[in-house]
């Protein structure tokens, strides 16, 4: 059995059945704070199916920034021309649920 590691405090949401970008999102977890941390930005990352597969090294494939963090994230196959990625769902650290439609993420075929 093979392990691979993505060191990142976060939650995460794996891709549904329908969306061209196979793979899973991870958000910043709202619940974790690191004072050694080299970075405050908070970001939304997508590892591909592919990279998971095939790659020993994790890097995300994109990261898309953002202005929160997540108790939890869900992505749903609500597709349509305009957002053919469906929509990302997540609970803030506030209340605040954030809908994201994200367009940039590559598309994959396994």
């Amino acid at each position: 059995m093979s392990s691979k590691l993505f060191s990142r405090s976060g939650v995460f949401a794996w891709s549904p059945r329908g969306i061209s970008s196979k793979g899973l999102v991870v958000g910043d977890f709202a619940q974790f704070f690191d004072p050694n941390a080299t970075s405050i930005d908070q970001k939304i990352d997508f590892l591909s199916a592919s990279d998971l597969y095939e790659n020993a090294n994790l890097t995300p494939t994109v990261s898309i920034s953002n202005n929160f963090r997540f108790n939890e994230l869900a992505w749903t196959s609500m597709c349509s021309d305009a957002h053919p990625n469906g929509i990302i769902a997540g609970g803030t650290e506030d209340g605040t649920v954030v809908f994201s439609m994200p367009k940039n993420l590559p598309t994959i075929t396994l």
